[in-house]
């Protein structure tokens, strides 16, 4: 990289930086090796080159001057890094300020990416010989222990009780296989109509009906403010809007959208330990602290981030 432009970008799991070499735009991500293992990547890479085989229109990862895909590194203090380049994916970011994309519309076509995905991840196969993502109960931020204070124990508690009654669920083709579990607005840019979907970081074997109710959750905490009739106003447009592009490419049944608050709860769970394991305690932000408070508040008395009647979508 010597020589060429480099801007850091951020990153909650990884580092994330842009940089321009003599082909253009590019992303380097460094993934540190006590959140995946250089296997997980090689795994990720795949799902990411099949799914554009495919014709699903996504960040493809780049092969570097050794020509592979993944390059390993050592920092100066001896920490291990596992680095990838990507193609800049063209485009911005969807702002629910920006009415003209901001829409139903939009909304529609964010599902029919949803739908392509998973209509695909159920041709996927993994190549012969090559490692696979972690299933959903493998997840290592299901470690709730690690990451929740012992004097929690009732949260924990409650973490525990969201993940046994998924473990109750049926799997089948249709409804199970490797998801990219993050689809928020932050990972595509548009361009020209076009969604170019980026940070697989997180995709896993999980219930298809998990990566809807993750945009749900996202959506809804980023862009409608406090709990209550409006933000349920808006899961509710934008759920209808998002079902209708989704079903163009794969089929849900209202059944499996009634599970949609069991994988919501889910949600909270892992993101509470995510923070915990993230945030520096002793500078908590305002934002922070009530992040972290109301995830608490609903682990404890079961509660949801929406409440609509999710089989109706």
């Amino acid at each position: 990289m010597r020589g060429w432009p480099v801007t850091f970008v951020g990153g909650f799991e990884n580092l994330v930086y842009k940089l321009r070499d003599e082909h253009g735009e590019r992303i380097l991500r460094l993934t540190h090796q006590s959140d995946r293992t250089r296997e997980l990547v090689e795994a990720e890479l795949d799902w990411i080159e099949d799914l554009a085989n495919r014709g699903i229109c996504v960040a493809r990862p780049l092969v570097g001057r050794s020509g592979q895909l993944i390059e390993s590194l050592h920092a100066q203090n001896g920490d291990l890094y596992h680095a990838t380049a990507f193609t800049f994916a063209p485009g911005i970011r969807v702002e629910a300020s920006d009415p003209e994309l901001w829409n139903p519309t939009f909304f529609e076509r964010w599902g029919e990416v949803l739908g392509r995905m998973h209509a695909a991840s159920v041709e996927f196969k993994v190549p012969q010989g090559r490692p696979r993502r972690y299933a959903w109960n493998e997840d290592p931020m299901l470690n709730f222990e690690a990451y929740i204070p012992a004097g929690e124990g009732d949260v924990i508690e409650g973490c525990r009780g969201i993940v046994e009654a998924i473990s109750g669920l049926s799997r089948s083709a249709e409804t199970f296989g490797l998801i990219h579990a993050d689809l928020h607005q932050g990972n595509f840019f548009v361009d020209q109509g076009g969604m170019t979907i980026f940070d697989f970081d997180d995709c896993l074997y999980h219930w298809f009906v998990c990566d809807l109710a993750t945009v749900l959750y996202s959506v809804c905490w980023w862009n409608v403010e406090g709990d209550g009739p409006r933000q349920n106003a808006f899961a509710e447009t934008f759920g209808k809007a998002l079902l209708r592009g989704y079903r163009r490419h794969w089929e849900i049944s209202p059944e499996w959208l009634e599970h949609i608050p069991l994988f919501l709860s889910l949600r909270d769970a892992t993101i509470y330990a995510a923070l915990h394991k993230r945030l520096d305690f002793t500078q908590l932000k305002a934002p922070q602290k009530r992040a972290l408070d109301e995830r608490r508040a609903r682990l404890l008395g079961g509660g949801t981030p929406i409440s609509i009647d999710f089989a109706r979508l």
